[in-house]
Formats: C-alpha cells, structure tokens, sequence
C-alpha cells in the first residue's frame, strides 16, 4: 500500500473557489474528509491560514477567546493585548478584525473553525456570528463540523453570508472511489474494486479505506464472496464509528440507533410501537441533524433505514435476545398494517418456530389471501431446515392456501395419509401436499423430496414412496437431553431421571448390546441398591409405555439378555458427532471445510443435564474434539491467510477452552497479522489477568514473544509460527 492516503478533491475545490459568501459551512459526519478539503483548499491556492480545533472546553468564553488569540498570534497577528475576564468579548473579535485589515496588504487568509459541533454555547455561537459578518473581503471564515450548524448559525445562513457544503457533497463520487484504490497498486481490477465499495460505502472515504486495509490481508479476492459482516466486525471499520462517532452520542440516542438498526426500515409509527412512547419523532430528527448515516427509503419522506456499514456496528452491539425481542414487535406491527411480506420475513429470522406459527395464526384467514407462492415456498423451507416442525396446523394453513388459489379442491384437503388420493395424474399440487403431510415419517427422505420439488416446480413432483424405514424418535444429545416423537413433536415425559438416563446410557452405546449387570453399575456407579432389579423392569416398562403409544414397541430390544436401541429408528445427533469426529482424527480437511458451518454453531456440552460418572468421558471427549476441529480449520485458513476465518473458528474453541495458550497465542497472531494491533494487547492482557486470577501464573515465554512479535513490522508476514 502507498503512503499517500488521499486524492486530490478537483472538483469540490472549484466548488469552493467560487464561492462569494464570507463563510463556509462543511457538514458532514465522521470521515468524509471535511479537514482534508479544508487544508486542500488552503494549500493548492497558497492562502494564509489560521486553524482552530475546538474541544468541549471553549464553551466557555474565556477558554475560547484566550486559544483563539494565541492561534492569531502564532500565525499571523502581533496582537498587542491579552485576554482577561471581562465580559465584552466582542471587542477582542474587533481588535483582532482590525489588527487583520493592517497586516494581510492584499494577501488571502483563510480563518479554519474545525469540530463546531463540539460548541453548544449560544454566546460562542454569538461571538462567531460577528466574526462571519465583520470578516474583511480578502479573508474567509471555514466552519467544519459534523452535525447539522444551523442551530448556532441559521440566521446567517437564511441572510446569505454563508455556503453550505452537505455531506452527499462530500462523499466519493465513482471516479474518485476508483482514484482513490489507485493508490493501493497491487489490485489488478481497480474498476471493480472501485465500483464495489461505491457502491457499499455510498463515497464514505473512512469506510472505503478500512475495506482496502482489510483487503490487503485477503488476496486474491473473491468478488463474489466478500464477508461484508466480517469485514465491518474484525477490520478498523467497527474502532474508527465506535471511537470516532458512536462514543459521542449520548445515552438516549445509541440505545434508540441501537434498536432502531434491526430494523429494515422504519417510519414514525413503527418507531412508537416498539418504542411504547412518543418520543421517536424527536430522536428522528436528531439522527437526521447529525448525519448519523440515516437514508429514506425512495421516494417516501417518513421512511428511512440506515447505512449497511453502520446498521451492522449497531446490531453487534446488541445482544441476540435483545435483537429477537424487536425482530417479534416488528412482525406483529407489519402484520397489522398488512404487510405480510416483510412480517413473515421477521418472523424467520429469529428461528423462533414458535413465534412464526403464532403470527400465521393471528392473521391466518387475511395471509391465506395475501400468500403467494413465492412466500408459501419461504415458510416450507424454512419449517423444514429448522426440523420437525410441520405439525397438522402448519398443514391445515398450507392446504388452506392451495384451496383457495385453486390448487386443489376441498375434498382432496384431507390430514389423514391414507385418505389422501390424487384424483388425476395433473393435479401435482396434491402430491406436493402429499409428500408434506408424510414429512414426519422420515424427515431426511421427504425432506430432500420436499426441497427438489420447491427448487424445480411443483408442477413436476414425483410421487413419493414410502420408503423401509422411517425415522421417528428425535435425540439430541448436546445441551439439554431430548428424545422427541417426530409425528407429533413431542417429548417423552420421563416419570424419573434415572429413566431418563437410562434411555441416554443406550443411546450413548449407539445400538450396541449391553447386559443388565453393566447397565446397572453405569446407572448407579458400583453401588448397585438391592432392589436395583425392580428399578430397572420398572424403568424399561415406562419406558416401552410410552413408545408403544407412536407404534415404536420394538425400539428398545432385547436378545440374548442383552439391551439395545434400534438406532434405524432414530435420528440422532450424536452419530452426526461421532462422524465428525472419525474426520477429526483423520485431519480430513476436505470433510471439515465442506461441514465447516457445524462448527460455527457450538451444539453444547455433552449431556449437559447431566452429571452422571459414565457420560463424564464422553463431555470431555467431545469438547476435546469440538476444539480441536475448529484450531484444524483456523490453521487451514492462516495458511491461505484468511486471517478473519480462522478467528472465527479460534474464537469458538476459545468459548470451550478460555485456558489454551496455543489458541490465544494464534488469535494474537491473525489480530497481528490483520494490524488490528488495539485487539493484540487487549487479547494478551485480558488472558493474563485470567492466568493470575484464577491460576496464579503468568503466560508462557512462547505467548510472550508471539505478544511482542506482532508489534514487529518485520515480523508481521510470518506465518511459521503456526502452520
């Protein structure tokens, strides 16, 4: 990457060439380049300057008067006076005017005013108004700030005394995105480069340079698959708006932004119905003073939605629970105003299935009307990728549809599988219906079916076959233990934990044999009771109780005085475990990184309702291979230098394992390698206040000097450390 970091602004300094009006207002939020301008148009004409930064501190008078003086006197003025504590200001401004009319003989001088947004005072305010009214033909004043200026100077702005430069003004245009990547050389096609961030940043130059830094640790970039989320959570992107603009607003403004930015677009009315309030008008039009990266939707002036950059810092820093609570508001409001679309869309996201049966059956007669098939598709995938959740009420809505669209006549709408026959080859709406209400007799057979259909066209669905077996007991094994019947989506109610248990003991064996001496040491570790007999009958007749109700009489088997699941019954996400696993121990990368998405998503300790001495070996097993499948995959990608996948996955086994000096010392690495340096010595400290804290050690020489390496320029390229 050069060293130059801007482009010269040619057209907006013809702009201001021009400009009559004794003041000029620049406007624009952070890192739209408005001291860039400044000090372009004061240095390509070769005008005198005098520069003055306000901070919070020159709302008092003395305070600004007393700085502003000795800027004057640094650069130009020998002001003859200093200030004291009276309380007529003016005649300094005045004093300083006339010493300014007796020394620029002819010359230009430019007065620079940055950060004006920082000055709430209406007496500053007041004395900056006399200065713009009384400055001398051949000076100009330069107002910089970042929100809206007209509270402190409107009035001169309606009498003509100053130009305004808004922030659509200052913004890249596409030429100058692509001038701007010509000075990072290595891109082989800058117009693309160019013409994508033009289009992602909207000409905001601070987010179009943090994505060309991010870049550089990307290369050869893939176009088509630029992580937007990743890029604004791991580059410079999400420091610079959380230091530079969002650290700023008070309080009340980030939690409304905050709330406000999981939303797609919002209006008033929305605003009040989350809200509960009346106070959304008010802060709207904060947001819009401010130039908090706030857009209309089109033409509709009362809707707006936020820059994507923007939107995605302030939806991290909610927390997901926060998030889900306003994504269900917003689904309930669209479905009141009959915006069914955009409800139904909210309602996905969540992957609350709750929540989207709930809001289809509020409004189920007025959807049945406004579905089409497009967002009937939408809801069956949906129901299937999340699982066994086409219940009968699901069916009952999606039968209605088909009924009243002309897809199928009344008498073919029929729950029951074995009353239901097309009445003719055509109608292929019957058999689609057909393969949904059999889903839940092997969910991975008709769900594949279900897929091809919506994927290709209804119009040609094969009849499905019944296929030999059908998978009707749900295990999950990880977090919370779970058997589910898969007809009707519900649990199996354990009359006592040890039956419960003893149904994650067989489960855990996977359909191998066990005798009922060794199921009886697992179950009560070695201390068998006396009646432990009795138990055990009484446990299994429960048990094959509650099976016999869904027809399942022979999932636990018996034979040979040994017992076992039947596991071609059963859809298990333990045996999902076990593959992964035997791919683990055989660093078969092509498997992990085809799978990868499954350890991105942490599925939960091992039994972990459970504290039982047998499933002790298991939850430690597990996590041990969870672990060491996301470091295979994160030394994968720093091998191909993709700096931010491989934290991705270190950050998950960091979740498991927050004591591994091997994985903190690879993320400080990729942190490094990203000169994402803030986060390198964040990382490093807070793992060692855990190492003091909790072990009373310090970090290994081998971290320390990883730590101290990635401070290294020369040292920052080197990956040896842990390929």
């Amino acid at each position: 990457m050069k060293q130059q970091n801007f482009i010269l602004r040619e057209n907006m300094l013809k702009v201001l060439a021009d400009v009559k009006e004794p003041c000029i207002l620049i406007n624009a939020n952070a890192g739209y380049g408005k001291t860039v301008l400044a000090l372009q148009y004061c240095k390509t004409r070769e005008i005198m300057d005098v520069w003055y930064t306000f901070i919070k501190a020159d709302n008092r008078k003395k305070v600004f008067m007393k700085n502003l003086v000795d800027a004057w006197k640094k650069k130009c003025l020998d002001l003859d006076f200093e200030v004291t504590e009276e309380e007529n200001y003016e005649w300094y401004i005045k004093r300083m005017l006339e010493k300014l009319n007796e020394n620029l003989e002819g010359k230009q001088l430019r007065l620079v005013f940055d950060d004006f947004h920082l000055i709430d005072n209406s007496e500053i305010h007041n004395l900056m108004k006399y200065l713009i009214t009384n400055i001398p033909q051949n000076a100009k004043v330069l107002i910089l700030g970042r929100s809206s200026m007209a509270d402190g100077l409107s009035k001169l702005i309606m009498e003509g005394f100053c130009y305004c430069v808004a922030q659509e003004s200052l913004a890249f245009s596409l030429e100058e995105t692509d001038s701007f990547v010509k000075l990072f050389s290595d891109y082989k096609d800058k117009k693309q480069m160019g013409k994508i961030l033009f289009e992602k940043f909207n000409g905001w130059q601070a987010g179009i340079k943090a994505a060309l830094i991010y870049f550089e640790n990307q290369k050869p970039i893939n176009y088509e698959k630029i992580n937007w989320e990743e890029l604004i959570s791991i580059s410079l992107l999400t420091q610079y708006i959380e230091e530079e603009i969002y650290n700023y607003l008070p309080e009340e403004i980030r939690h409304f932004l905050k709330i406000t930015a999981v939303l797609d677009e919002f209006n008033l009315e929305l605003c009040n119905y989350i809200f509960l309030n009346q106070e959304s008008e008010r802060l709207i039009s904060i947001l819009l003073r401010e130039n908090l990266f706030i857009e209309k939707v089109g033409e509709d002036c009362n809707t707006w939605y936020y820059n994507t950059i923007f939107r995605t810092f302030l939806c991290n820093q909610l927390l997901p629970k926060e998030k889900e609570e306003i994504i269900k508001k917003a689904s309930y409001y669209c479905c009141s105003i009959g915006k069914y679309e955009m409800a139904i869309d909210y309602a996905m996201r969540i992957h609350d299935v709750q929540h989207l049966k709930k809001v289809l059956a509020l409004y189920q007669s007025d959807l049945v009307q406004h579905l089409d098939d497009g967002l009937v598709k939408k809801c069956i995938l949906y129901f299937l990728n999340v699982g066994n959740c086409l219940g009968s009420d699901i069916l009952e809505q999606i039968g209605e549809y088909f009924i009243y669209r002309n897809k199928m006549k009344k008498s073919e709408y029929d729950l029951s599988r074995d009353s239901f026959i097309p009445t003719n080859q055509e109608c292929s709406y019957q058999d689609f219906y057909k393969l949904l209400i059999r889903y839940n007799e092997n969910q991975p057979y008709y769900s594949k079916k279900i897929k091809d259909a919506l994927f290709g066209s209804v119009q040609n669905v094969e009849k499905a076959d019944n296929p030999a077996v059908n998978k009707k007991i749900i295990v999950k094994s990880f977090g919370r233990f779970e058997v589910i019947f898969s007809e009707d989506e519900k649990e199996i109610p354990w009359r006592t934990k040890k039956g419960c248990e003893l149904f994650a003991y067989l489960h855990e064996l996977q359909g191998k044999p066990v005798s009922r001496q060794k199921i009886l040491e697992k179950l009560w570790n070695h201390y068998v009771p006396d009646n432990a007999v009795a138990m055990l009958h009484n446990m299994l007749y429960n048990i094959r109780k509650e099976l016999a109700a869904h027809h399942l009489d022979n999932l636990i088997q018996y034979k040979n005085k040994m017992y076992s699941l039947n596991m071609e019954y059963i859809q298990s996400d333990l045996s999902e475990m076990i593959l992964f696993c035997e791919r683990i121990q055989k660093n078969d990368m092509a498997a992990l990184r085809k799978n990868q998405d499954y350890f991105l998503v942490y599925p939960g300790t091992y039994l972990g309702d459970f504290d039982c001495e047998w499933g002790r070996e298991g939850k430690e097993y597990y996590e041990t291979m969870y672990i060491k499948g996301c470091v295979l995959l994160a030394q994968e990608y720093i091998k191909e230098k993709s700096y931010e996948n491989s934290i991705a996955f270190l950050k998950k086994a960091l979740e498991i394992d927050s004591y591994s000096e091997k994985i903190v010392g690879m993320l400080i690495f990729c942190y490094g390698q990203l000169g994402n340096y803030k986060l390198v010595r964040k990382k490093y400290e807070d793992f060692c206040i855990l190492l003091k804290k909790e072990l009373e050690i310090e970090p290994s020489d081998k971290l320390n000097e990883i730590y101290r390496h990635s401070f290294i320029e020369e040292n920052i390229k080197n990956e040896r450390v842990y390929v």
